[in-house]
């Protein structure tokens, strides 16, 4: 048997419970739950098979914007996104990796990833260490990370659609969490769609297509020479003709500060662990339902704090990017700087007194 990662605990302890059962009743019983946890992964992955089936026939029988359309322009009410983070790359990287290389810290390069499945697109944003919200590279998997970047991609790549289904993990740090459900609350009561569908499937039963829109970065860029950002770039572009790449948090793209604006006009969603799909509509405004599986009646609960004017809803403010601290501006030039070629030593590790400078 060959290795495996990312393996489901439930399905293990399911496996250890039927393996060491005493007696057959022991047994049966131990084989009705893990029948019962296969058949609800069943459903979800029915589920998200469904969706991007309807929405490439969707497309399929009707033209679709060549470029980024505003918001409710078009008559599309099934497009598909999936997003998620691929674990982050390191620059330099080099294929004949030289041994001290391994044991230091390199320039880490986060790989956030929205795969739109009707039209076979997959936008991968790249975040610098020196471009995050947090210094040194930190708060970027958090909600306000994760929520910038989806916005950025409705703003600049969306079909012009009114309705959407969305695919994402079930991590409560990125995506389960009342900042996400204020964000795409926000999105029905401003007018930008008139229906969102936020779908989760079983934890550790999720694979989706934006994971093989990473599997083929990940493949080319084992086999390249990365010295630099844009150099990382080409990679993304090269790797299939669905890839395409936004290099997020400089010229192309702002944190957001979706935590202080959820709170500002949003109440928190108490219970939300036990939920995995949410439903906004325009219709509904303020009101999120949800539901534990796909075909279950629904929970309505009203998230729009009492009194809140609509119209009056400002948007949230900037953050600027928070760069890199001096000790790891020192430690990049130290004990990275040596193993970057040298066209690109200063963009990657240049020295603290030019940075100071």
């Amino acid at each position: 048997m060959s290795p495996k990662t990312d393996v489901c605990p439930v399905c293990e302890q399911h496996k250890d419970h039927i393996q060491s059962a005493m007696t057959e009743n022991d047994k049966l019983a131990a084989l009705d739950k893990y029948s019962a946890h296969l058949n609800e992964v069943k459903v979800e992955r029915q589920l998200y098979n469904q969706c991007v089936t309807n929405a490439r026939t969707e497309v399929a029988e009707q033209p679709v914007p060549v470029q980024a359309a505003s918001p409710m322009s078009t008559e599309l009410n099934n497009v598909h996104y999936t997003f998620d983070y691929s674990q982050a790359v390191s620059i330099p990287h080099h294929v004949c990796q030289v041994g001290p290389l391994y044991f230091a810290t390199p320039r880490k390069i986060q790989l956030f990833g929205v795969a739109m499945e009707g039209i076979k697109k997959q936008i991968n944003f790249l975040v610098d260490e020196d471009s995050t919200p947090g210094k040194n590279g930190t708060h970027v998997k958090g909600a306000i990370g994760v929520i910038s970047m989806l916005h950025y991609c409705f703003e600049n790549f969306g079909l012009g659609e009114k309705e959407c289904h969305l695919h994402c993990d079930n991590a409560s740090g990125e995506n389960k969490n009342k900042f996400m459900l204020a964000y795409l609350l926000w999105r029905t009561l401003s007018g930008k769609h008139s229906q969102i569908h936020l779908h989760m499937q079983v934890p550790y039963h999720g694979k989706s297509l934006v994971d093989a829109g990473f599997a083929y970065i990940k493949k080319l860029y084992r086999r390249s020479e990365v010295d630099s950002l844009d150099q990382l770039a080409s990679v993304v572009r090269k790797s299939a003709t669905s890839n395409e790449v936004v290099v997020f948090g400089g010229a192309d793209g702002e944190w957001l500060d979706w935590k202080t604006f959820a709170s500002n006009y949003f109440i928190p969603f108490k219970g939300i662990r036990k939920f995995r799909h949410f439903a906004f509509q325009a219709d509904k405004p303020g009101i999120v339902v949800a539901k534990e599986v796909p075909d279950s009646p629904g929970t309505e609960l009203k998230l729009l704090k009492a009194g809140v004017d609509i119209d009056a809803i400002q948007p949230p403010r900037v953050i600027p990017a928070a760069g890199l601290t001096r000790e790891r501006i020192q430690y990049l030039f130290k004990f990275i700087r040596p193993f970057v070629r040298a066209p690109y030593k200063d963009v990657v590790a240049p020295s603290p007194n030019a940075q100071e400078e």
